[in-house]
């Protein structure tokens, strides 16, 4: 899938010895106009002191992003990274149905995956509209599916049957590291009635 892309975000630099060791942490986003305009959660950005540490990886092709939004209320934000004329994927317009077969899209373990393509997780909509209480905090209005979102994959797109967006994959169900095979994203309309409100346009 072109239009789903690996997002780096460079966390801190320490000096070892002679070496200066740098770490990283990794999410995914996807193309949402033909411009270059990506989407992806507000909290893959959280580590970031300088925006010039944040790379995108389109096709395995580093690019320098620019961060544009922030909506942190709904772990949504945007980049936008000069890549020509890029491939979106389209927005579904409304809710997706209980049962409705779904597939999560992005970049996991890449400490394990060494290669540009994306990792496809399929299940269904298992919920919609679930408020819970995630790391202590409440969280309203999510979609909830029993497709596996792993490590790396949060900002990654959740789409339907007719490839259109419904979700932003956020995070999973876990226990004591082991997966409680639910994992949730926030709904793209949320996305949309943002972008309802500011002048930026998908």
């Amino acid at each position: 899938m072109h239009s789903v892309v690996q997002i780096r975000v460079k966390v801190s630099e320490q000096a070892q010895a002679d070496k200066l060791k740098e770490s990283y942490e990794y999410g995914t986003g996807f193309f949402i106009n033909e411009r270059g305009l990506i989407l992806t959660c507000a909290h893959v950005l959280s580590g970031v002191d300088d925006p010039r540490n944040i790379v995108v990886f389109r096709n395995g092709k580093p690019l320098q992003a620019r961060p544009l939004k922030i909506y942190r209320d709904v772990d949504l934000a945007t980049l936008m990274v000069d890549a020509g004329k890029t491939e979106p994927l389209p927005l579904a317009s409304g809710m997706p149905r209980l049962g409705e077969r779904v597939m999560a899209v992005g970049f996991p373990y890449v400490d394990v995956f060494r290669d540009a393509t994306p990792a496809v997780s399929s299940g269904h909509v298992a919920g919609n509209g679930r408020k819970i209480v995630y790391e202590d905090q409440p969280v309203d209005d999510l979609l909830v599916t029993d497709a596996f979102v792993a490590d790396g994959c949060s900002g990654g797109p959740l789409v339907d049957g007719k490839g259109r967006v419904v979700g932003v994959l956020r995070f999973n169900l876990a226990k004591n590291g082991s997966w409680l095979g639910l994992s949730f994203a926030e709904p793209i309309s949320a996305y949309l009635e943002k972008v309802g409100a500011s002048s930026e346009k998908h």
